[in-house]
């Protein structure tokens, strides 16, 4: 079994004496204590991380070993840092190696990749010692493209099991205080954790339509930038919503995600119902499917965590999640059947990656691979894909026109938008 050892969290504090460094110091800090001063003379501060928030993914900006700053995906679905970047593998550890296999996000393919052990990862005011890092070709896991930004990897959570992680998604930090000095906010729902590999897990009871309700396992992932996923079998037509769209929902570990999208009923979450929630119908294979259900049912994602404060409590095993403002708020969702991609290859342009069939997109002609240059007469290059995407979900009824390079012609292509989920 893979161990996290050696964790070494470190923090210079300036600017404060140590009443324990001089008799008279000690003595006085004695006395005061006794009416309710210097009790927290020593008590840890809260490690901060900040992050940038980029088409619903979380970024933090790490280094590893002697090497230089990169940016990381920090994905609490995900027990291992991985590094995509072939540049950076050079940095890891060489002196313990093994090959690892992955299973792929879609679960039906496999991803070997190269294990190194006690690496020392630097990230905000966290300086962690002995982490076992996985290498992976960007080949299979392309995070760029999915983030629409250079991102070189991942951060996973695998050393943070002593501490209470929240993550503020108003103000752009991740902090990891000691237990003994957390307390949750008035106005936090309790919902029960359950931890396996050092990941958060919660039952939520969900109902996906009338017919299907459910008391359903999610992993806690702050790595999907979606509101949730819940797993398939090919031959499980009765769990799906009345309305949906099918293809791809997304893209992982070993390649893209095929399924469905529609809305759910309702999800509870400790005395707070979420209601139209969207989700994706994740289909695979049952031999793999089978294993992945025994581990959990779906994931509750950033589009859905960010409705909220997070706190994961994993010495107290509870989840506390605290409300912003309009998080009972239904979200929108893509109007168009479009799925885009930031594309590396062609400056100034967006590359369509899939579209659903029977949607405004499709119908108008717009085809997998085209190039976006223009929507409604704006270059591309000035929007960033999160930009794009808003677009793409606006109003009902708005007309969008769509410049394309096609195999090297010019293609213009008009719609509507309209609801599909």
């Amino acid at each position: 079994m893979l161990k996290f050892i050696c964790v070494n969290f470190t923090r210079s504090f300036t600017g404060h004496i140590n009443a324990f460094s001089h008799p008279r110091l000690h003595l006085l800090c004695a006395l005061l204590a006794s009416v309710g001063f210097c009790r927290k003379a020593h008590a840890q501060a809260p490690l901060l991380i900040p992050f940038e928030y980029e088409n619903d993914f979380i970024i933090v900006r790490a280094t590893v070993n002697q090497g230089f700053p990169v940016e990381l995906l920090f994905d609490t679905g995900s027990e291992y840092t991985l590094i995509t970047e072939p540049s950076l593998f050079g940095l890891l550890n060489q002196n313990q190696v093994e090959p690892v296999r992955l299973v792929g996000s879609d679960m039906a393919s496999a991803v070997t990749g190269v294990l190194s052990r006690r690496n020392r990862l630097r990230v905000g005011d966290l300086d962690i010692a002995g982490q076992p890092i996985i290498a992976v070709a960007s080949e299979f896991l392309d995070l760029t493209q999915m983030v629409g930004r250079d991102v070189y990897g991942i951060m996973g959570i695998g050393a943070f099991g002593a501490y209470v992680l929240e993550i503020n998604y108003a103000r752009r930090f991740i902090s990891l205080t000691p237990p003994a000095q957390f307390k949750p906010t008035r106005k936090a729902l309790a919902v029960p954790l359950v931890t396996k590999s050092n990941k958060p897990y919660v039952y939520l009871d969900t109902q996906v339509h009338p017919e299907y309700r459910d008391s359903l396992l999610y992993l806690v992932d702050s790595g999907a930038a979606l509101e949730a996923m819940i797993y398939a079998k090919a031959t499980e037509s009765t769990l799906y919503p009345p309305q949906v769209i099918a293809g791809s929902i997304g893209h992982g570990l070993g390649g893209s995600l095929i399924g469905f999208v529609g809305r759910t009923d309702s999800m509870h979450l400790s005395g707070l119902t979420l209601t139209g929630v969207v989700t994706h119908f994740q289909v695979a294979g049952d031999s793999l499917l089978r294993d992945s259900i025994a581990t959990r049912n779906g994931v509750i994602g950033n589009r859905l965590l960010s409705r909220f404060d997070v706190a994961i409590d994993f010495p107290s095993h509870t989840l506390y999640l605290t409300p912003r403002r309009k998080a009972r708020r239904p979200l929108s969702y893509d109007r168009s059947g479009l799925k885009v991609v930031d594309d590396a290859t062609s400056f100034g342009a967006a590359r369509v990656q899939f579209v659903s069939p029977g949607t405004p997109a499709s119908e108008a002609g717009v085809l997998a691979g085209d190039l976006i240059r223009k929507v409604n007469g704006w270059p591309v290059r000035l929007l960033t894909t999160e930009d794009l995407q808003r677009r793409l979900r606006a109003k009902v009824g708005r007309r969008i026109t769509l410049s394309l390079d096609r195999d090297g012609r010019s293609v213009r292509c008009t719609f509507t938008l309209r609801e599909l989920i």
